[in-house]
């Protein structure tokens, strides 16, 4: 798909959505990695009403559990999410015992285009804890909209033709 859709409603749990977002680090193994920053870019999307939902919270995990560091993109279920179960605390966020907090970002209500970056300490020593050569991170929204039917935020994808996949760009010694 060319979109990640993210979403948080408590009128109707069944329509909530993460983004999960994989990276190689191989590449960087035996480096330091002395700053990074993840990069996202907003998209319209056509699923739901921008003025049902204010001003966006989103939450970034990085996820500390390597062992479900091999999810596949095509096959990918909620009930085998990473650091994910049904319990409506995690509906929202990722599973504290499973994932790391790195940072967060704000949409503002209405907006339809940008790229939005988070860049944290907690991501820098999360990248240097890795020791599988992967990365998985997770986006999901904390705002819940104000009334049925809210939007659903897009975000380029790396199938995406107009805009920048997310990005994960690393400072190495």
């Amino acid at each position: 798909e060319s979109y990640l859709r993210v979403k948080h409603t408590t009128f109707d749990t069944k329509l909530d959505r993460k983004a999960y977002m994989a990276f190689d680090l191989s590449r960087f193994r035996g480096k330091q990695i002395t700053d990074a920053e993840f990069v996202i870019h907003v998209e319209p999307s056509e699923l739901g009403f921008a003025s049902l939902v204010p001003d966006a919270v989103f939450a970034v995990y990085a996820l500390t559990d390597e062992t479900q560091d091999s999810w596949n993109e095509e096959t990918l279920k909620w009930s085998a999410a990473p650091a994910h179960d049904d319990s409506e605390e995690h509906r929202t966020s990722a599973i504290a015992a499973q994932s790391r907090r790195i940072g967060q970002f704000i949409v503002p209500q209405g907006t339809t285009r940008g790229a939005f970056t988070v860049k944290s300490p907690e991501l820098v020593e999360s990248l240097r804890a890795d020791t599988n050569g992967l990365v998985t991170l997770i986006v999901c929204r904390e705002t819940d909209e104000v009334a049925r039917n809210g939007l659903a935020h897009a975000f380029a994808s790396r199938e995406n033709t107009r805009n920048s996949p997310p990005t994960l760009r690393l400072k190495v010694e």
